[in-house]
């Protein structure tokens, strides 16, 4: 019988000995979870910082400003033929608008161009969006774009040969587009940007 008892209380030291290890080990749990917690809220807030302060690098480096002006402001995306350029001067064939050289020597509209010289010059975002007919006609309105508006950068110019809706090239999240053709200010607007259509061709934009 005495034996029986001090084997129940053996157990019952063994049984007292693992809750209070355990509950040791709660306590260190707790601790670990608590220290984690607070080391977690550290990195989100270090990382909240270190965002920020790239965000504000990016926004104040000046090589930087171009797409800053994009992200800010609407762009304008000019049309070429009947916007920047008399396309339709005589004699006009089908001939002429793949010809290369025909299409570099073009008259401007010069209150047009020059208003996009202007837009330019005042650090406005710009783009050239349109159409040709081949790519010889491409690389007749790249001469006339180097011409007649040197001051645009290669990568503000957009010419799509082939089919494809304007919209679909849009190279920045919203913007104007100045077009003397429905079929293509239509599709723009449709998709939520704002756009232009001239009413005949060389009219003046006003901005």
């Amino acid at each position: 019988m005495e034996r029986e008892r001090q084997e129940a209380n053996n157990k019952i030291q063994i049984l007292a000995d693992k809750v209070r290890e355990y509950m040791k080990d709660e306590e260190a749990l707790k601790d670990a979870l608590l220290g984690a917690q607070k080391q977690g809220h550290l990195v989100i807030s270090e990382a909240n910082a270190k965002a920020e302060e790239i965000l504000k690098s990016y926004f104040t480096n000046p090589d930087n400003q171009a797409e800053v002006t994009d992200l800010l402001e609407n762009p304008e995306y000019f049309d070429i033929d009947g916007v920047l350029a008399n396309f339709h001067k005589e004699p006009y064939k089908f001939t002429n608008a793949i010809n290369r050289e025909w299409i570099a020597n073009l008259d401007p509209f010069v209150e047009n161009v020059e208003l996009v010289r202007e837009l330019i010059k005042n650090g406005k975002s710009v783009y050239i969006l349109s159409k040709a007919a081949s790519e010889s006609a491409r690389l007749g309105k790249l001469d006339w774009l180097a011409k007649d508006i040197p001051e645009l950068k290669p990568k503000r110019v957009i010419i799509i040969v082939g089919k494809g809706k304007k919209v679909d090239f849009m190279r920045t999240k919203t913007g104007v587009l100045i077009d003397d053709d429905i079929k293509n200010t239509r599709p723009w607007m449709k998709a939520g940007h704002k756009a232009v259509t001239l009413e005949f061709r060389g009219q003046t934009v006003a901005l």
